[in-house]
């Protein structure tokens, strides 16, 4: 059984009707490009490496300086303070 014949594109066609009918006429081709695309945002990702992160740290602000006070002073972080 054989697909149904593509229909074609009114010259008045969206960006995205003329897209589908592309896509639709190509289908290797379709699928070709979004292999192309993976492997580059994969390649991107894997060049970036794990040397990008998000760092919200604002030194000598007071939300910086109270974990720090925490840990000179043997606090565990739970909130429950320790007897003397």
């Amino acid at each position: 059984m054989t697909a149904p014949a593509p229909i074609p594109a009114s010259p008045h066609a969206s960006r995205f009707e003329r897209l589908a009918s592309w896509s639709q006429r190509r289908r290797w081709w379709a699928v070709a490009l979004w292999v192309i695309v993976l492997a580059a945002v994969a390649s991107a990702a894997r060049a970036a490496g794990s040397d990008y992160q998000n760092d919200y740290s604002m030194p000598g602000t007071g939300s910086q300086q109270a974990p720090c006070r925490g840990r000179r002073r043997g606090s565990s972080g739970t909130g429950i303070r320790r007897r003397p």
